[in-house]
């Protein structure tokens, strides 16, 4: 390919999805019926399913918008297709509105994200076409209630987390230090002030938020096994506001970090 122009990139394009077609799955038995499969993983993907969708949408606009006409495709199977990858990614959505990337993140706002961005651009360049095309405005309908589903999983996230110790010596002090970014207000049930730079703040117990605006970050249950400010050979963080668990060996504490976006103060 000499230069990136639309006439030589929609061949590629073609040549790409005429491929993923012969890969969407067909048995009706399965649970992963019309999704694309992942070469490397042999099942199938909602990333895949995502470039798949976009793909034939762009062909299918490049083909009546008579940007290219030389296409061994049929366009109507494009969106047919389309459609039915569009329905196992609905399906695939967990309740959160955010799907997986099978080998390594489940319930993934970041990889979600990633879906969005590409099927926010096909809805964009869509719509002036969709007026005249009921199939394509009901592609778009559908392709719509994924985003509207995952937006809110992507701007609220978090893990649950499990801190154990398995052996070595008890009675070992130990603290799990959070830093977090300048500006924030942080609240406790009891407490809400504004932490300097360079200050250290102890989660005795329950939990606490740094509110930034109309974000915020909750943390806890907090614990409260020393008051040890500045461990040996722990990381300084100079230039963050530091909360601090603390614990003595053996330790077993369950706690969470839970981000929410766009919520009002």
């Amino acid at each position: 390919m000499s230069q990136l122009t639309i006439g030589n990139v929609l061949p590629v394009l073609a040549r790409h999805i005429s491929m993923a077609l012969a890969l969407q799955i067909t048995d009706p038995q399965r649970p992963d019926y019309n999704g694309i499969v992942h070469l490397d993983w042999g099942l199938a993907a909602a990333g895949n399913a995502t470039s798949f969708i976009t793909g034939c949408v762009f062909l299918y606009l490049a083909h009546i918008s008579r940007q290219h006409r030389t296409l061994d495709l049929d366009p109507s199977e494009l969106l047919a297709k389309a459609s039915l990858a569009t329905e196992y990614l609905l399906r695939v959505q967990r309740p959160s509105g955010l799907t997986d990337l099978c080998d390594c993140n489940y319930d993934s706002g970041p990889d979600t994200g990633f879906s969005v961005q590409m099927l926010c651009a096909l809805i964009e360049l869509g719509r002036p076409m969709a007026r005249l095309n009921p199939d394509l405005m009901a592609l778009l309908g559908q392709v719509e209630r994924f985003i509207r589903r995952a937006v809110p999983g992507i701007c609220t996230g978090g893990f649950d987390l499990h801190y154990q110790t398995l052996d070595g010596l008890d009675r070992v002090v130990a603290q799990i230090a959070l830093d977090f970014a300048p500006g924030g207000i942080w609240e406790t049930d009891d407490a809400c002030f504004k932490p300097q730079t360079g200050q250290v703040v102890f989660l005795k117990r329950s939990y606490g938020s740094m509110r930034y605006g109309s974000d915020v970050i909750k943390v806890g249950p907090g614990a409260d096994a020393h008051r040890i400010w500045a461990m040996r050979d722990a990381e300084p963080a100079p230039h963050h506001a530091r909360v601090l668990m603390t614990f003595v060996a053996p330790i077993d504490h369950r706690f969470s970090i839970r981000v929410w976006h766009g919520l009002a103060p």
